[in-house]
């Protein structure tokens, strides 16, 4: 294999590369590469000024065993019906949802 075809194989790799990812964009600070979702981590600007790349967070907030609240930002351990409310608010079969309770009902 010639030495051209290795460059524009190597051209077409690094493009789809780039468009494989929706955080391949060039930043200079980690606010730019937020997408809005506290969940699933703090995505990062990393590499050196003028050339830097948003990547994806390395992993998601909560770990597996715990829901996370987009809205609170914070992650929540399941009660003891296997759901996962936040304090104050109880798993609701009838609602199919976390409801606010009355002080002194937990």
């Amino acid at each position: 294999m010639d030495i051209r075809r290795i460059a524009c194989l190597a051209a077409v790799l690094v493009a789809a590369m780039r468009l494989g990812s929706a955080h391949a964009q060039s930043c200079i600070s980690d606010d730019a590469c937020q997408d809005g979702s506290w969940c699933n981590g703090v995505e990062r600007c990393v590499g050196n000024p003028g050339k830097a790349m948003c990547l994806p967070a390395p992993r998601p907030m909560c770990s597996a065993k715990k829901h996370c609240d987009e809205t609170a930002k914070k992650c929540v351990a399941p009660n003891k019906d296997g759901h996962a409310c936040p304090a104050g608010e109880a798993y609701s079969f009838a609602d199919h949802k976390c409801i606010p309770t009355p002080p002194g009902s937990l």
